[in-house]
């Protein structure tokens, strides 16, 4: 009989333990149920209420200074630093929150605070690119140049699209190579290259050449593209024996060191039996009203391949639109030999090959017959002598704009196996 006392009177206590946590556990849920209905509310009057009845969740106070931070009508710092801060004590993990008090506390003019704002955000999240772009920058505008370009680094190497913003950034804020490609930059190829590119766009030769330096310091295989906006910017400013060490360098690296066909050749692929790249020291097309150039297969001498230039009778064209630049030695005797055929060149005005100085080209100049009319491949010569003063020597598909009403240019024009090199009894020209 106790013992039924006894199991009864642990049944009810059970029983209401139960419903003290069934009524806590329905009291918890209806408390919330509540306060995210008052965090949906426009009002934010209602969101501090929504903190006050769940004062453990983070979100409340951070959704409070987003609001007092992004009110257009009326701003208010302060508070959103406070509820910023009260989100990071409840939960130091949000990272959101501490970059939002970062920028809260910027606006306020405490650096420090901000800077420590930051630094926690990166622990939370150490390689995230957003968080340490958004640190590098802080660091820039604060004058900390030396820390931003680590930061930004971390950024970079976690997201290489920041590469680019991220090298304007620092070398607008510090005018320093060294700084962007020793600090900045991961040390690998890709960057240096894009470095080199950005200096060389920027007009920037010295930085230009620091990069140059550091893609070669790596030792590895380079393509022949990496170094063009150095070699061209160095022609730019008329440094030619500078642009032809430059190339030497990038053919040794990328393994096409040789020009192939005749002992001391020069031209680059003279027999067009490679796309024309468009670089500095390799054919380009620089593209011209009436005309079009390709590579036809078959139509070379030979059967091989053979540059085609097509002029569809709309203009009356000055023509010298494809064009191979040399580096050459001064005071040095060279030999030319191409080949051109032609099929119903309509004008007086004919095509041929003309060899210059380009920077000089009054002094230094040679010139090939002219091919007019349908002509079978017709072997071109003729010799030219650098001054002391050239270093470079342009050949070019030539033909003058004609002087008589009908001058529009039609017809086709084949090139192919162009050649030049130093003349016999000069050895001095190395290969290029």
């Amino acid at each position: 009989m106790r013992f039924e006392l006894q199991s009864r009177a642990l049944r009810l206590s059970l029983g209401g333990i139960l419903l003290l946590l069934s009524a806590g556990l329905v009291f918890l849920a209806a408390r919330r149920l509540v306060a995210d209905r008052l965090a949906a509310s426009p009002r934010w009057e209602d969101w501090e209420r929504a903190s006050r009845l769940e004062p453990d969740n983070a979100q409340y106070p951070f959704q409070l200074g987003l609001y007092w931070q992004n009110n257009l009508q009326q701003p208010d710092f302060e508070r959103a630093a406070a509820w910023y801060r009260r989100a990071v004590e409840i939960n130091p993990r949000l990272t959101d929150a501490w970059l939002r008090l970062a920028s809260v506390l910027e606006i306020l003019g405490e650096n420090g605070p901000a800077l420590e704002a930051y630094q926690r955000a990166r622990h939370n999240w150490p390689r995230s690119a957003a968080v340490a772009w958004q640190s590098g920058n802080f660091q820039i505008r604060i004058g900390r140049t030396g820390e931003a370009a680590r930061e930004l680094h971390r950024a970079v190497e976690n997201d290489s699209q920041l590469m680019l913003p991220a090298m304007q950034l620092c070398w607008r804020a510090a005018g320093d190579a060294a700084l962007v490609l020793d600090v900045l930059l991961p040390k690998e190829q890709r960057s240096y290259a894009a470095a080199l590119h950005f200096f060389a766009v920027a007009r920037e030769l010295d930085a230009a050449r620091a990069a140059w330096r550091r893609l070669v310091q790596l030792g590895q295989p380079l393509e022949l593209p990496a170094a063009n906006p150095l070699i061209e910017l160095l022609l730019e400013r008329r440094q030619g024996e500078e642009a032809a060490a430059v190339w030497r360098e990038a053919l040794a690296r990328s393994g096409e060191g040789s020009s192939g066909g005749k002992p001391n050749e020069l031209i680059r692929d003279g027999g067009f039996e490679r796309e024309v790249p468009g670089l500095a020291f390799t054919w380009k097309w620089y593209g011209a009203s009436g005309a079009s150039f390709s590579l036809a297969a078959g139509a070379g001498r030979n059967a091989s391949q053979a540059g085609e230039i097509r002029f569809d009778g709309s203009a009356n064209p000055d023509f010298n639109h494809l064009q191979q630049v040399i580096p050459v030695r001064p005071s040095t005797t060279y030999l030319f030999e191409g080949f051109l055929r032609s099929g119903d060149i309509s004008s007086d005005e004919g095509l041929h090959f003309l060899i210059d100085d380009p920077w000089d080209k009054e002094k230094v100049r040679a010139a090939t017959p002219k091919l007019t009319g349908t002509q079978p491949w017709t072997r071109l010569t003729t010799s030219v002598t650098t001054s002391a003063n050239t270093t470079l020597l342009r050949v070019a598909v030539r033909r003058e704009a004609s002087q008589k009403l009908d001058n529009k240019l039609r017809g086709t024009v084949w090139v192919d196996d162009i050649s030049l090199a130093p003349a016999s009894g000069d050895k001095t020209q190395n290969r290029k």
